[in-house]
């Protein structure tokens, strides 16, 4: 039986060539697999439903979409550059019936787009110069929307043959579809079988009124309902054909926009159109089980096999990005600290006006195409790949964890109410603003901290000191410790990265822990994931999907904040927003909280009232010329009086790769790096030929499953007592 308010029964796609059960990962974390049906169509539309009597529920276009294989798992993921479809197989056979009809519509399409004369093979054979896409994929394109018009215009036609002739749906329906801003990116109201089935009142309860026409008319549909579901179905696959399209050729017009902007930084087009094609076909050699299927949109299909998960890493770095936060604190940085936090978190001798900059001296070089490293490593841990410095930005992973600490203004104000739901929901706001720091950035990544690297943060103007080290190498892990006068921050994070062929998936486990000293309130802050998209074309963007949970142990109250996906059809202005739910012990909603976790967040009184409760502070003048960083960011790889001659000498400031990038010398950085990443490498292998154990966290002990501070950094640093490791 199907779910309530759908079809009874369905129709595959006329021009289905393959369909069947498989296993997909559900949107949100720790939700596991689910069967659902998967059509494929010769036009490239992969779409899925419930079941075989469920109508669609989305679609993509693979032709657009980078997909890998793998054998051994059976598993497939499809990454369209908007969503990732990460799937199973029920069986072997199933497996290999999948993704033979990838690559046969893989080929067919490239063929009668023209992509085999425009693609370089993997042969070799020149590209050509000129435009990197054809016009012919373009014409071709744009002519298989002509079917799915045609098919809605019957539809429509169907609709006017049934309805009674006073009945407005039909044709106000036709007016969407057949106006230009029915394929426009705001046109996604129309994009599902069970929204126009809601819109027509299909076999609703709903529909009952005062108005006699009204009830008369949604009367006959509900007569009508058998023959209408399946035009709502051929409604949602036609729909569904032309979004795929629509895709295409936004991605095509993405393209030539990156293209163009590129050959500004070479001699000639015919230089970077090989260098490109060479990113794109460069053939992989590895004993791995992985197949990989690049799609038409790349101009090149590829069978590759994967990097084996077991050969040994050759690098340091880690694509980790921290959820981060934004802009300066509310108090002046030229202000004299507030007295009430000058013996907090700091000695005395520490109290200073401290000038702290704001923007960095040398804006950033240019970026170094990631395409070519990122191809080989679907799927992996990017932590184990080798990237060139000029992937960096001149932050570590450490020092992106302290700038969740910026707006610790908010725990400071949570601390002074004595209101449990008050307190959580600004605990809550602080956990959200940690991603501020974020809104400009997304093409670069911190620095992988080496092992026993530590960061310090110590700031007489905020009242908090910070400490982090990097304690396990492989899995990177991170623990980090913070306090105030009255609050306390523990934790520790494994962060994770995956990339699946055009975005990259940012996973962060571990444990965030916020403790106020005067009631022992203990709050845990699990994190969502977040996607790096666009990687292969378009402007780069960071969006976080998912829910984030923040939980007070002592009295049971819980937050969920649900990071809304952005719309594939809605622009930027979908992006980025959030709901929360601040729940008591009872699990009964309190308030609710909305907002952007790049612009601000309120809390809402009633219909149309709202109170501010945090809104991110003005970036520097074109943060995205100095790596998208915000005023506080700026400061964080600053040497100030406060640090000079006190921190550690294991301090990501010394660390001279990252300081001489950030000054602007790049070759010198490059060579840096190889330098401190080859010492470590040494001491590694030096330490496991003589059998001994692995070095032991100087800041941090192992406690269970977790990590624990062991209180004794800052009591060093006071007696500035630090011994040196010499892992620079």
């Amino acid at each position: 039986m199907a779910p309530e308010g759908y079809p009874s029964s369905a129709a595959p796609p006329e021009d289905c060539i393959m369909q069947g059960y498989l296993l997909k990962k559900k949107r949100k974390k720790m939700q596991g697999m689910a069967r659902r049906y998967f059509y494929l169509t010769s036009t490239g539309t992969l779409s899925y439903a419930f079941n075989t009597h469920s109508p669609i529920r989305d679609s993509i276009s693979v032709n657009l979409a980078y997909i890998s294989a793998n054998r051994k798992t059976r598993s497939i993921h499809i990454d369209s550059g908007k969503t990732v479809y990460h799937c199973k197989a029920l069986t072997s056979a199933d497996f290999d019936k999948w993704v033979k009809a990838y690559k046969e519509v893989n080929d067919t399409l490239q063929e009668r787009d023209g992509g085999s004369n425009a693609a370089k093979s993997p042969s070799g054979s020149s590209l050509g110069s000129g435009f990197p896409s054809s016009n012919q994929g373009i014409d071709a394109a744009v002519k298989r929307m002509a079917q799915p018009l045609q098919e809605l215009e019957c539809i429509l036609n169907d609709f006017r043959g049934q309805s009674p002739s006073s009945l407005g749906t039909p044709n106000n329906v036709n007016q969407k579809i057949t106006s230009p801003g029915a394929l426009s990116p705001n046109s996604g109201g129309y994009s599902s079988g069970h929204s126009l089935k809601s819109k027509l009142g299909l076999g609703t309860g709903r529909h009952r009124s005062a108005s006699k026409s009204v009830s008369d008319d949604h009367s006959y549909f509900d007569a009508k309902a058998s023959t209408n579901e399946a035009l709502v179905t051929r409604y949602a696959t036609a729909l569904g054909t032309l979004k795929a399209q629509y895709e295409y050729l936004s991605s095509q017009f993405a393209g030539a926009g990156a293209f163009e902007t590129a050959t500004k930084s070479y001699a000639s087009r015919q230089s970077i159109y090989s260098s490109y094609g060479e990113a794109s076909v460069s053939s992989i050699n590895s004993g791995g089980d992985e197949d990989f299927y690049d799609a038409p949109g790349e101009f090149v299909l590829d069978e590759m096999e994967g990097s084996s998960s077991e050969e040994e890493a050759s690098i340091e770095d880690s694509s980790f990005t921290s959820l981060d936060k934004g802009v300066e604190e509310e108090e002046d940085d030229k202000s004299p600290p507030p007295a009430s936090r000058q013996s907090s978190a700091t000695s005395r001798s520490e109290i200073k006006d401290v000038q702290r900059r704001s923007q960095l001296s040398v804006p950033q070089g240019q970026e170094f195409s990631m395409l070519s490293l990122l191809r080989k490593n679907v799927g992996k841990d990017l932590s184990t790949i080798s990237f060139p410095v000029s992937t960096n930005e001149p932050l570590s992973a450490l020092q992106r964890i302290a700038e969740e600490f910026e707006y610790t203004d908010l725990l400071d104000k949570a601390a002074a109410t004595e209101d449990s739901i008050e307190r959580l929901a600004l605990v809550t706001v602080f956990a959200i603003s940690g991603n501020a720091g974020n809104k400009y950035r997304a093409s670069r990544k911190p620095f992988n901290p080496l092992l026993g690297e530590t960061y310090e943060c110590v700031r007489p103007d905020k009242g908090f000191k910070f400490v982090a080290e990097k304690l396990s190498h492989r899995p990177p892990v991170l623990g980090f410790h913070s306090e105030a006068k009255k609050w306390q921050i523990d934790g520790y994070l494994a962060p994770d990265q995956k990339f699946w062929g055009r975005c990259m998936e940012i996973l962060v486990s571990g444990e965030f822990v916020i403790t106020f000293k005067d009631t022992e309130d203990r709050y845990t802050i699990k994190k969502p994931s977040s996607f790096v998209r666009n990687l292969m074309a378009g402007t780069k963007y960071i969006e976080i999907v998912g829910t984030m949970t923040v939980t007070n142990e002592n009295k049971g109250e819980s937050a969920t904040v649900e990071f809304k996906e952005g719309s594939a059809w809605g622009g930027s202005s979908t992006r980025n927003k959030l709901v929360a739910q601040i729940k008591d012990a009872n699990g009964q909603s309190q308030t609710e909280l909305v907002g952007r976790w790049d612009e601000e967040v309120s809390r809402k009184n009633g219909k149309d009232e709202f109170t501010r409760l945090w809104s991110i502070k003005d970036f520097p003048n074109n943060p995205e010329k100095y790596y998208g960083f915000s005023k506080f960011a700026s400061s964080l790889n600053e040497i100030t009086e406060v640090e000079k001659d006190r921190m550690a000498p294991t301090d990501s400031r010394l660390r001279p790769d990252q300081r001489q990038m950030e000054e602007g010398n790049i070759e010198e950085a490059e060579q840096s790096k190889k330098r401190v990443e080859e010492k470590q490498r040494a001491k590694r292998i030096e330490l496991e030929q003589k059998g001994g154990d692995a070095p032991v966290p100087k800041w941090f002990t192992k406690q269970g499953s977790g990590w624990k501070y062991t209180g004794e950094y800052f009591k060093v640093r006071d007696e500035k007592k630090f011994e040196d490791p010499d892992i620079f």
